[in-house]
């Protein structure tokens, strides 16, 4: 499954048949970011000389569980790395001159796992929502 939308084909700063050895990249979007929400957490800046040294600083910050870096938002100059629990379908608005790219892990064999269907990010959400509704909503929502 390739998520709700296909990636993107071309890129203004990264040509993808380049050899990467952390796994493989794809374009998710242009002229957009990705959302700070919690199922998209902001990691660190990594090195925005170019993509080349941005996609090497998300490769390299890897957690004891290969939970690091999996998805940057990149334009020259400017390297957000974040971890998305679905790259594949990441919560983005629009910002000119940003591109949003993905990495899918295989290095140790194994992928990044992300929910399947399309609306798992909105199920998610409203799963949380639910869980964390403040008192202040009345007797229904402190009922269940």
């Amino acid at each position: 499954h390739n998520g709700w939308t296909p990636p993107i084909a071309s890129s203004r700063y990264y040509d993808p048949s380049r050899s990467n050895k952390g796994g493989s990249w794809t374009l998710r979007a242009t002229d957009a970011v990705v959302l700070e929400m919690e199922e998209c957490p902001y990691l660190q800046h990594g090195d925005g000389n170019d993509f080349s040294t941005c996609q090497r600083s998300c490769e390299e910050l890897r957690g004891p569980k290969n939970d690091g870096c999996n998805i940057v938002n990149f334009r020259p100059g400017e390297c957000i790395l974040r971890r998305c629990v679905d790259v594949r379908q990441p919560p983005l608005t629009t910002l000119e001159d940003f591109e949003v790219w993905s990495l899918q892990r295989d290095s140790d064999g194994s992928k990044d796992r992300e929910p399947c269907s399309p609306f798992a990010a909105v199920l998610q959400s409203l799963e949380h929502r639910s869980r964390n509704i403040p008192k202040t909503h009345g007797l229904y929502w402190m009922a269940k």
